[in-house]
């Protein structure tokens, strides 16, 4: 969005023009930048999907002899996982930690092949070692999020071609705390008299009633997402499972309402940082000495200029002041300097408000 303005001298010439433009950044900038900080990438990592597809389309290529494609095994890997996660999730809903370690392990023999290749290939050395740092990490790993758990228990269950997508993060964490605050409450009431002690009458209402009607209210809404369907006969819906693995994750333990909001505050507030750190693992943290922040930035630079002289048409009297609206949580104020002196070159320039809409990756 542009608007010029011409300042005027004393004898009516212009001596003086600035282009005032408001950049509005969505949520496609960084992506277009070359990033990968969208909330699936983030999940592919988080859950061993990358490892493994790394894993194995690296035993393919050097013990197989078959040059696979990654991006087609990445996506093989994805509903191999989703398939045993599903399966799984409500055998063990207690760690998405043991979850993950169970079928990354899964691909710890192709490592193993892997590592007494007889190689001159640094490259190959490389990259094996990496992966193999990696999968030791995970093997290690022993914290567990609350909010992960329950995006794993959403990838699982929920399927892919739903209208409303597993990894909309936002709403689902609005639908999970709606439900367990507000929701389940309301289910269970529907169910309860009020215990009459005047007259001696007191009133109790069976655990399978309540979470059967549960589960029905639970369904209905969650009635905006499609979930998988399980053909065998003799277990509950998909629904019901998810909602068991939020209920023991943020229900069940819990007496009081400020308790349980203060529980889900609180594992959210993890869930950012770790989030956060996943997104400056991208960028990098110095766009003086980091070489991905440094290219981070000159994509930007590069990109935000295009979009505002799509043509190159720009006037070298103009003066640009530019207010920027980010929907990202990157490309923050700490790139004003650099922003500046790379695009200065191509003319006069000037920030007159930034603005992070969602915060910012490295917040703290």
């Amino acid at each position: 969005m542009k608007r010029y303005q011409y300042v005027l001298g004393m004898n009516g010439k212009m001596i003086d023009k600035k282009n005032r433009s408001l950049l509005i950044l969505g949520n496609g900038f960084d992506l277009q930048c070359g990033l990968n900080t969208t909330y699936d990438n983030f999940f592919n990592l988080k859950f061993g999907i990358i490892l493994t597809a790394q894993i194995h389309c690296e035993y393919l290529k050097n013990i197989s002899k078959a040059n696979k494609d990654y991006k087609i095994t990445l996506e093989e890997q994805k509903t191999k996982s989703k398939k045993f996660f599903r399966q799984n999730l409500d055998k063990d809903n207690n760690s998405i930690n043991t979850l993950v370690k169970t079928y990354i392990e899964k691909f710890s023999d192709e490592l193993k092949e892997l590592k007494q290749i007889d190689t001159q290939d640094i490259n190959l050395t490389k990259k094996i070692d990496a992966l193999n740092d990696e999968f030791e990490s995970f093997m290690t790993n022993e914290k567990t999020n609350s909010w992960e758990l329950i995006a794993l228990a959403a990838f699982a269950f929920i399927e892919n071609d739903s209208p409303i997508m597993w990894s909309d993060v936002e709403r689902m964490i609005y639908k999970v705390i709606t439900w367990v605050l507000i929701g389940r409450k309301q289910s269970d009431a529907q169910l309860r008299k009020s215990d009459d002690p005047v007259n001696g009458k007191y009133y109790t209402v069976a655990k399978d009633y309540l979470d059967k009607n549960a589960d029905t209210n639970f369904m209905n809404f969650f009635d905006d997402y499609y979930f998988e369907n399980d053909v065998a006969l003799n277990r509950p819906p998909y629904q019901s499972t998810f909602r068991k693995v939020i209920e023991k994750e943020f229900y069940a333990p819990y007496k009081s309402s400020d308790a349980l909001a203060i529980k889900m505050l609180d594992e959210l507030v993890k869930f950012e940082s770790i989030f956060s750190n996943f997104i400056n693992q991208q960028t990098g943290l110095d766009y003086e000495k980091d070489e991905k922040t440094i290219n981070y930035y000159q994509h930007a630079t590069k990109l935000i200029y295009s979009l505002i002289y799509p043509n190159d048409n720009l006037d070298e009297d103009t003066t640009t002041i530019i207010d920027i609206l980010n929907f990202n949580y990157t490309f923050d104020v700490r790139f004003k300097i650099p922003f500046l002196k790379s695009i200065d070159l191509k003319g006069k320039w000037q920030i007159n408000s930034w603005n992070n809409i969602h915060g910012v990756a490295c917040w703290n």
